[in-house]
């Protein structure tokens, strides 16, 4: 029998792709749009979702313009490596946001937004799970 020894966890991660054609401080006020919610104050789960959109926005990691800059930084050498829809967005003069989550930073909302499936579409934006562990 083999005894693990050393560090151990069960934390997950997930992360997310935003499609969207504004500048960074319309993108802020769109996520609080589409995410903040508030609840009745009867509500028997007490939790802060009115930090939605910020929690999202505040998680954004990297932010490509161009196909060429989205290419450089995962070391893609030929478009055919790259993800399409991200290739099509970019193509079109558009500017993709990527994130992600961890459920282990103590906060409630990156919980919550890890062990989520996000996906939201409009006619602005498109905000979909990219992958996650």
């Amino acid at each position: 029998m083999k005894i693990r020894t050393g560090f151990v966890s069960n934390s997950s991660s997930s992360s997310f792709i935003i499609y969207y054609n504004k500048g960074k401080k319309e993108l802020k006020k769109k996520l609080e749009e589409i995410f903040d919610i508030s609840l009745p104050e009867n509500f028997p789960i007490k939790m802060p979702l009115k930090g939605i959109g910020e929690t999202v926005y505040s998680n954004i990691s990297e932010t490509f313009s161009s196909v060429k800059a989205y290419m450089n930084e995962f070391g893609y050498e030929e478009e055919d490596e790259c993800d399409t829809e991200t290739l099509e967005h970019l193509k079109k003069g558009g500017t993709v946001y990527m994130g992600g989550f961890a459920d282990d930073t103590g906060e409630l909302l990156d919980q919550l937004l890890c062990n989520s499936d996000i996906h939201y579409e409009d006619e602005e934006i498109t905000i979909h799970q990219h992958g996650g562990y």
